[in-house]
């Protein structure tokens, strides 16, 4: 192999690692990789804005905007299980919901 094949390999792998790293750095977050995941903390259903409730597992900006009407509709949630009362929301949604979620104090009517 001479030095210029050697360089051009080289320049080859180096390239190739660098395309990876960008793909690494712009690929979209998963949610197990929330805050909320690493630390405990949990999106309050009862407070927390449509854009937030959009970044959680399974849940869009549609179901967002209907979990913030559905919680204005009906005063907030008591406990993380009413999740499943939104329409559009079923068990399996409300499961992987579960670790990301709490349910603050109530807003006063």
């Amino acid at each position: 192999m001479t030095w210029r094949s050697a360089l051009l390999l080289l320049l080859s792998v180096i390239s190739l690692l660098a395309g990876a790293l960008v793909l690494r750095i712009n690929r979209p977050v998963r949610a197990d990789e929330l805050v909320p995941a690493r630390t405990g903390m949990r999106v309050d259903l009862n407070s927390a804005q449509p854009s937030v409730l959009a970044l959680l597992p399974g849940i869009g900006p549609g179901l967002a905007q209907r979990i913030v009407e559905h919680r204005d509709r009906v005063g907030g949630f008591k406990s993380v299980e009413e999740i499943e009362d939104v329409t559009g929301i079923g068990s399996r949604t409300a499961e992987k919901l579960l670790p990301y979620v709490k349910c603050g104090a109530l807003r006063e009517k």
